[in-house]
């Protein structure tokens, strides 16, 4: 390959850098990691994005088993011979490849990625005091590469992943809470899941991912949190991505680990529950980790999750255009595979950092059905109140909800309109609208449960990093019910808004950050809690169009064939 004769990468090009930030030349012996993304064939004349697209516009629901996946949308022999040729001639070594993914891994000291990249690869320290490795320009690559190198993510790394918990008695976001202001209402997720009325089944034969970049658990963590609610401890499994480990020591985030696990352990308890730990911050901060443990998980086919749950995210100015596409390319793959993705929306407001209005990625990624949050109030398991998690309810945090600056408008939100607050003004939506769905997220109405080592007990634990699991447990019910993954979900749910809960009252500012405006809670979507709440029964006798599986099923599923097991007489839904 002639490494002399050149083209620019599009869609590479990354402008200046945060104003305020410094920036020197990276030490040219630091090894870091990079994907390359490489163009898929065809099939019937659209890429996998655009068959993923066709799906997101109603066009088709036809998801593809990952035999096929992988039959049609496998990069070439060719294509995945050539990358692997330019990485070995530029002296990187490659450290994994996977056609069905259409990626070369490879690593290599900086000076090795300038030469190969045609880049000055900087140490970025931003106004914040975050560090991280970048690059400002456009990529370069060999000519015989033009078009079949699609994306490079890790060269630009400005995301640092944050999970989103939000605490009674610890708030991460401003000042500390007075506790004794507010009552608490502290709920477990059983309480929660009867209050949305889910249909009776503990998700068995499913698997559910948990997304984390930190943080860990002990069997001590799951035996005394799901003894609480007279459970066994749900089966999971750890798959480390990136050098990864889990980690309970580290006590910020095994909060996290721990509420997901909880959430969607509690209402999936017969579900698999697969941790895909990826590296978490760092100085500066690393390569793709915050791409690779969800590529990993649409990839797992020993464990074969048919629903994804992501608490953590970043702004999307953080990520940038460059980096929200990449990440959509493969995000369109869990679309294409039938896998639902839950991302949080985020727990501070209309607002990110305070710098203006802002929307979390992942949750802004029209692949994903992103999660808001609620404050919710039960007598039995009965819904008595329900409004918008902010700052009116305590001081801990407030749903994440807004419009994109880079995500275009997806058919399913077509023709809706959002209400700004305190102006009243309202305008069409013309980008992506964040969220799409929500559920409980007020910590005061939160949860109880172990995390860390020591195995620590914590009260009022919530954010909408609650709301995710939640919805994926509700997910894994819906697929074990009906024996189908429920895929690319929201579009079914715009087109049956009156399936959930609508929330009318509320707002999301978040004054603690400095934004003194946000969004409202109206009738149908709004920015604050899209289309509503669950009504579980509501959602299952929409989509339940075949036989019915017993809520205690004996061995799993086959992949095809007959319908298994038959549907037992008394353990139908109801």
């Amino acid at each position: 390959m002639d490494l002399t004769r050149r083209v620019l990468l599009v869609g590479s090009t990354v402008s200046q850098p945060e104003s305020g930030s410094t920036c020197t030349p990276a030490d040219p012996t630091t090894v870091m990691s990079a994907v390359i993304l490489l163009r898929r064939p065809t099939y019937h004349g659209q890429t996998m994005q655009q068959y993923a697209d066709q799906i997101v516009a109603g066009l088709h629901t036809n998801t593809m088993s990952y035999a096929d996946f992988t039959k049609y949308f496998s990069s070439s022999a060719q294509d995945m011979d050539l990358v692997q040729q330019f990485a070995n001639q530029c002296g990187l070594p490659i450290a994994e490849t996977k056609p069905e993914a259409a990626m070369v891994k490879v690593t290599g000291p900086v000076m090795i990625f300038n030469q190969a990249f045609d880049i000055i690869l900087e140490s970025i320290t931003t106004p914040s005091g975050k560090i991280y490795i970048g690059y400002q320009g456009t990529l370069s690559i060999p000519a015989e590469l033009d078009q079949v190198i699609e994306y490079v993510i890790g060269l630009n790394n400005p995301v640092v992943m944050k999970h989103q918990v939000s605490r009674v008695t610890q708030d991460t976001h401003a000042s500390a809470v007075d506790s004794s202001s507010v009552t608490l209402n502290l709920l477990t997720p059983l309480q929660v899941a009867a209050a949305y009325n889910f249909p009776t089944h503990n998700g068995y034969g499913q698997c559910i991912g948990l997304i984390e970049y930190g943080g860990g658990y002990t069997t001590q963590n799951l035996t005394s949190s799901f003894a609480q609610l007279g459970l066994e401890n749900p089966q999971t499994v750890d798959i480390l991505v990136d050098g990864a480990t889990n980690q309970p020591t580290d006590a910020d985030s095994s909060g996290e680990v721990m509420l997901d696990i909880f959430v969607a352990g509690a209402v999936a308890p017969a579900s698999k529950l697969a941790m895909y730990f990826g590296a978490g911050g760092g100085s500066p901060v690393p390569g793709p980790n915050w791409y690779d443990p969800v590529n990993t998980a649409i990839h797992d086919t020993v464990n074969s999750p048919s629903v994804l749950s992501i608490s953590w995210g970043e702004s999307e100015a953080s990520f940038g255009s460059n980096n929200m596409a990449a990440m959509d390319s493969v995000l369109a793959q869990a679309v294409v595979l039938g896998i639902t993705v839950c991302a949080a929306s985020g727990d501070n407001g209309s607002t990110w950092d305070g710098a203006g209005k802002e929307v979390l990625y992942p949750g802004s990624s029209p692949y994903i059905l992103s999660c808001g949050g609620t404050s919710l109030a039960i007598s039995g398991s009965t819904i008595t109140a329900e409004v918008v998690w902010n700052e009116s309810t305590n001081q801990a945090g407030a749903t994440g909800g807004g419009v994109s600056i880079y995500e275009s408008l997806p058919a399913y939100q077509s023709g809706l309109t959002y209400e700004s607050y305190p102006s009243g003004t309202v305008n069409s939506l013309g980008m992506r609208g964040v969220p799409d769905v929500c559920g409980n997220a007020d910590p005061y109405s939160g949860y109880s449960f172990y995390s860390g080592d020591p195995n620590t007990f914590s009260q009022g634990v919530g954010g909408t990093s609650g709301v995710a699991p939640l919805w994926a447990g509700l997910i894994a019910r819906l697929n074990a019910l009906t024996g189908s993954r429920r895929g690319l979900f929201q579009t079914l749910l715009y087109a049956n808004p009156g399936v959930l809960n609508d929330i009318t009252s509320g707002n999301n500012v978040y004054t603690p950050y400095g934004v003194r405006s946000g969004y409202s809670a109206t009738t149908g979507w709004d920015a604050c809690t899209g289309l509503g709440s669950p009504n579980g029964m509501n959602i299952f006798r929409l989509i339940n169009t075949g036989a019915v599986f017993p809520p205690i099923n004996f061995g799993f599923r086959p992949n095809s064939g007959a319908v298994y097991p038959r549907p037992a007489s008394g353990l139908r839904a109801t």
